[in-house]
């Protein structure tokens, strides 16, 4: 940026570069930047929002697992089931009124996370049929590229127009 930047960009680059190297980068985006804006494709570590949210989830979600783990095994599923649900639930709610909101922050992201959690504790069956196991892969990976083909700028997203690639995922 010192050499393709003017001082001000630069500076601006710096902040950038400072919260995503305190995973927070999600969190001053949401603050500063709209997502969607057509200025935010200029900026260089806009994608680093994403890893703040992972590093977020994997900082706070782990004790919290381990710990229902330790005193209320029972109710480690059903608890990854409510936190998965309600999550997409505020992420479907909060879309239309401050859909940066829903886009950067971890409470409405969580849900996606929290898929990889649901599937860790077998809360969904193994499939040991290959040719079942294929087709759910199959059904996966149109899942995904569907949503590539049908979600656009003026898609009401994230919420659940992001569930299709989260569960094909």
């Amino acid at each position: 940026s010192f050499v393709l930047l003017f001082p001000s960009e630069t500076a601006q680059q710096a902040k950038n570069a400072a919260a995503s190297i305190l995973f927070v980068s999600n969190v001053y985006f949401y603050l500063g930047t709209d997502y969607f804006d057509s200025a935010s494709r200029f900026n260089a570590l806009l994608h680093t929002w994403s890893i703040s949210v992972e590093e977020q989830y994997s900082l706070f979600f782990p004790p919290i697992l381990a710990l229902a783990y330790r005193r209320f095994r029972a109710a480690l599923k059903p608890l990854v089931a409510v936190v998965l649900v309600t999550s997409l639930a505020l992420a479907q709610g909060r879309v239309t009124d401050d859909a940066s909101a829903a886009f950067y922050l971890v409470q409405y992201r969580a849900w996606e996370l929290m898929i990889g959690a649901a599937l860790a504790l077998g809360m969904v069956p193994a499939i040991r049929h290959r040719g079942v196991s294929e087709m759910v892969a199959g059904v996966g990976v149109a899942a995904i590229v569907g949503s590539t083909l049908l979600l656009d700028r003026d898609s009401v997203f994230p919420g659940l127009a992001a569930a299709p690639a989260c569960i094909g995922a």
